[in-house]
């Protein structure tokens, strides 16, 4: 492969224009997307539950059938402001009618109403005992004469006559109280949420959230704002990876930053196994200090996988552990968001009860050409732009300046030479709503 001149727009996922990746074999890694298969394989939906209040249960899962504890309407319910009457005593309208009082929405409207007589009602409210229509303020002429009828208050006349039941919906039309109103595994929406408060519901037993831990390891790695000396770097894959994560149905425990010692490491994965997933960054490759692999197989975990054939990303584990599934992702910040999201963020969501694709459906073409790795496959950042999405370069995969910029990743098949503009390319969005 040459290596192109300075004014060449190409650029290989390192930002070395032209760079040669043919000296890394690749026979014995694992695909991502067969690793992404693997992980889904294994990432049941949860079926432990948990009651909680109504009001804050949207979006949830419900973990049993939900019955109304109430008739809807749960009275005869008013639908048009106007006045209530008998049907039978406006039949040869136009007729005037003393007025007996009003009823409110709100009020309990508990007085019978007189024969022979109206009153005044608002939308909402509950029709009296003895009514059995309403006839809509329209088509009425208040009087302010109030008549012969001990406690009017004034005279109404009715100018058009109604059948008995118009303009009011009887109680238990929509729903009577025993009803189911939502069933086992179905997932409260906003209309949904206001059909069980309206019914009188007022807790609700719902799929707990799987709980994600998260730590890291690095002598190196100090607290977002702290001063740096020689050697160190802030560690921001915590927040980042618990921002990406909170555009989930699940609940982030942090952990923190383990010391590069097998007795530190030890001691945070013993905690983070007390969740449904651990995400752990740093110390998965084979460097002196790298002791994570080491320390989640001392607690008689499953490997899966430990190296993936994409780029970057290569030094991922997999594991499971107990009833946790354990990742291992990069150090390198760019790596362990791009693996965090083509593989724990789908794990995740199925385990929340959501449906998951086995591999990402969304597709753009190319922008801008990109140099191919001859060995693995790619994982590079990009910027969308309509149908299309587009490379700029970076500096390696550990340039957040250039990371930044993007808004998705973009996945380039392994091979030769460059995939040129109109290629395309499979797209996993970050700033936006996506089937994981």
């Amino acid at each position: 492969m040459g290596m192109p001149g300075p004014t060449s727009s190409r650029f290989d996922p390192d930002g070395s224009p032209g760079r040669d990746f043919c000296d890394e074999g690749s026979h014995d890694w694992i695909d991502i997307r067969e690793a992404r298969e693997v992980v889904l394989n294994e990432a049941r939906p949860l079926r432990r539950a948990e009651t909680i209040e109504v009001v804050e249960a949207s979006g949830r899962l419900l973990a049993e059938q939900v019955l109304a504890g109430v008739d809807l309407p749960p009275f005869d319910r008013v639908m048009m402001d106007g006045f209530a009457v008998r049907a039978q005593d406006i039949a040869d309208a136009p007729v005037t009618l003393p007025v007996m009082g009003e009823v409110a929405a709100g009020a309990a409207g508990e007085a019978p109403l007189l024969p022979g007589t109206a009153r005044a009602i608002m939308t909402g409210a509950p029709l009296p005992p003895g009514a059995d229509a309403v006839v809509p303020v329209e088509w009425t002429r208040v009087m302010d004469v109030p008549g012969d009828v001990p406690g009017a208050t004034g005279s109404v006349c009715i100018e058009r006559s109604v059948p008995a039941g118009k303009h009011v919906a009887p109680r238990g039309q929509d729903l009577t109280v025993g009803k189911p109103i939502a069933l086992e595994d179905s997932r409260i929406g906003p209309l949904g949420l206001s059909l069980l408060v309206s019914s009188g519901v007022g807790s609700v037993s719902v799929r707990a959230r799987p709980r994600v831990a998260l730590l890291t390891s690095g002598d190196e790695l100090v607290p977002p704002g702290a001063p740096l000396r020689r050697g160190q770097i802030h560690e921001s894959n915590g927040p980042a990876l618990r921002s990406l994560f909170g555009k989930l149905d699940v609940e982030v425990v942090s952990l923190g930053v383990a010391k590069d010692t097998r007795e530190d490491l030890t001691a945070l994965v013993e905690r983070a196994l007390e969740c449904d997933v651990v995400v752990l960054t740093g110390g998965s490759s084979v460097g002196r200090y790298d002791y994570s692999a080491e320390v989640v197989e001392s607690f008689g975990a499953k490997r899966h996988f430990d190296r993936l054939s994409v780029k970057p990303g290569k030094p991922t584990l997999f594991y499971t552990c107990r009833d946790s599934l354990v990742f291992c992702l990069p150090g390198n910040p760019v790596a362990a968001m791009m693996t965090a999201r083509v593989l724990v963020c789908p794990a995740l969501h199925r385990m929340a009860g959501h449906e998951v694709h086995p591999w990402t459906p969304l597709e753009a073409k190319l922008a801008s050409p990109v140099r191919r790795n001859a060995a693995r496959d790619m994982l590079i950042p990009v910027r969308e732009e309509g149908a299309t999405v587009v490379f700029d370069g970076w500096h390696g995969s550990a340039d957040l300046v250039s990371m930044n910029q993007a808004d998705a990743f973009a996945f380039v098949a392994r091979g030769e030479g460059t995939a040129e503009v109109g290629t395309c390319t499979d797209v996993f969005p970050l700033s936006r709503g996506v089937c994981w």
